[in-house]
């Protein structure tokens, strides 16, 4: 019902949602136009992502002089109606208006316009902008309602905010919540495809074209494409080979499982392969069976039935956590990445120097560069195993950290001859009393499983007391989370502790010497 094309106010309100509420926000909505209709059943859209939220308003306001209800709020919400201006710059004012309420508050903040003006854009961190031009184009005429803004408080119509309520629930919030998904994982017969082809054979299955243009666009978005298939792999080849229609090609795809295991244990390969949690995949399969089964093994993966093309085109045009601001250069390197992974688990005999030569591994270290503030924020916010102390500063607090003489931001980007990985560590370290002290220390998972975290951490470590000028010493802390074992089983095998505690600290020396041979390192310092 809440991704249908027709919504309806009553049914939304009527029907009762299966989903257990699991995180509970606040959400203060700062507007010149009311917002009640939206806020009555945006609920019913948040429910879906396991979230209930609760609101404060502000009095109607066109100048906007924020007065923050209070320092617990989640999301702030700009809710404007552009055609109440008539002789100002709009856009002026607005960024005027954003970068003052970033100076009283640490929430996330989603600006919703309605207007005629649609090419609003602003280079601030934790901001979404967002607009009525889809809904408007969707409603035509039904999207305003002139006659009852008198009591209604808005020009919108009842059933535009119903369609509102639907972008901020399931889109625009949850990406202010939640991470991003990484990885959409498919069946081929009937899903990406009309036909079965073992019985079929490739010349006569019919292409979903645009389910597969859909595809192709969230790769291009830095998504991963994976397959499970029951299928022979050599009749999945051929058909990629054979069919020039297709809009994904075979090496869109990051891996591709055909043949008669059971699907669980072939998605636990792929799982496996892209390092990744099962509630940062979206299996889609037109079975109801095979899902069932999978959501037994998987029960925080999230799941689509492809019934049809178009109600599975409109269900992913809105399913949440698929939706991003901001599209980053790690993004797009993450496909290439991966498939390098299977060349360099054939070179995982060698020792450590011979391995890091032959793939020709290089780290450079950056330290307190601004240019990655927007990767620093991205890759702490979205790390959840490999993570100490879960500090998901936003772009703004770091932007303030690596003013602050006390502190280093550090940077490791990786690369080798297969393929460049980006910034794929951040460590923040600060001086205390003359002793090195970890803040937080965050790698993605696309960089574990190389050999290298050891060298790379420890080297980072140097670099650090290097440039605070500190004692040998080094404070580490690391919190037992819910997903960071990772980072726990590192600190125990590194420095013998306890990994079961709730929080795990300890003193150590900072190794001054640390065995690079065979890496290539660059470092700012």
């Amino acid at each position: 019902m809440i991704f249908d094309k027709d919504l309806n106010r009553l049914k939304l309100i009527s029907c009762k949602s299966d989903k257990a509420i699991h995180k509970k926000i606040k959400i203060s909505v700062f507007r010149n136009h009311a917002f009640e209709m939206v806020a009555s059943v945006i609920n019913k859209f948040l429910n879906f992502s396991n979230v209930e939220a609760s609101f404060d308003y502000s009095d109607y306001d066109d100048s906007f002089n924020f007065i923050i209800p209070n320092d617990d709020i989640d999301i702030s919400i700009l809710w404007i109606d552009l055609s109440r201006y008539k002789n100002i710059d709009v856009k002026v004012w607005l960024k005027e208006r954003l970068l003052k309420l970033k100076t009283l508050t640490k929430s996330k903040i989603i600006l919703y316009h309605t207007g005629e003006i649609n090419d609003i854009t602003f280079d601030m961190d934790d901001l979404v902008v967002a607009n009525f031009n889809e809904i408007k184009s969707f409603l035509k005429n039904d999207a305003f309602d002139e006659e009852k803004i008198e009591y209604s408080g808005t020009r919108l119509s009842n059933k535009a905010c119903l369609y509102v309520a639907r972008e901020l629930g399931l889109r625009y919030i949850p990406a202010c919540v939640f991470p991003c998904l990484k990885a959409i994982v498919i069946d081929l017969d009937n899903t990406f495809y009309k036909g079965v082809l073992g019985e079929d054979g490739f010349d006569k299955i019919s292409v979903y074209t645009k389910f597969q243009e859909k595809l192709k666009t969230l790769k291009e978005r830095g998504f991963l494409l994976a397959v499970i298939s029951k299928n022979e792999m050599l009749d999945v080849k051929e058909m990629f080979e054979k069919r020039n229609d297709f809009k994904v090609s075979f090496d869109d795809f990051v891996d591709i499982q055909a043949n008669w295991d059971l699907k669980s244990n072939n998605m636990m390969k792929i799982l496996k392969k892209l390092n990744i949690g099962e509630d940062s995949v979206i299996y889609i399969d037109d079975n109801p069976g095979e899902i069932q089964n999978m959501k037994n093994s998987f029960p925080f993966m999230n799941f689509i039935e492809f019934i049809n093309e178009e109600k599975t085109l409109d269900i992913l045009e809105f399913f949440p956590r698929i939706f991003k601001s901001k599209i980053s250069k790690e993004d797009n390197l993450r496909t290439n990445d991966i498939k390098a992974n299977k060349i360099r688990k054939n070179s995982s005999l060698l020792s450590d120097e011979d391995y890091f030569k032959s793939l020709e591994i290089k780290l450079k270290y950056e330290i307190d560069d601004e240019k990655n503030v927007k990767r620093i924020s991205e890759l702490l916010n979205k790390t959840n195993q490999f993570i100490f102390n879960y500090k998901r500063y936003n772009e703004n607090e770091i932007s303030k950290i690596i003013k602050d003489d006390s502190y280093k931001i550090i940077t490791c980007s990786l690369s080798d001859k297969l393929s460049d990985s980006g910034i794929i560590a951040i460590f923040i370290l600060k001086k205390n009393d003359e002793i090195l002290e970890l803040d937080e220390l965050v790698i993605s998972c696309r960089a574990l499983g190389r050999r290298i975290e050891t060298k790379m951490i420890k080297y980072a470590f140097v670099i650090a007391k290097q440039s605070l000028n500190t004692k040998n010493n080094i404070k580490i802390t690391c919190l037992n989370g819910e997903r960071n074992l990772p980072a726990r089983l590192w600190i125990n095998e590194t420095f013998g502790t306890n990994m079961k505690e709730d929080i795990i600290s300890f003193e150590t020396d900072v190794e001054n010497e640390i065995d690079m041979r065979g890496i290539k390192v660059e470092s700012s310092i």
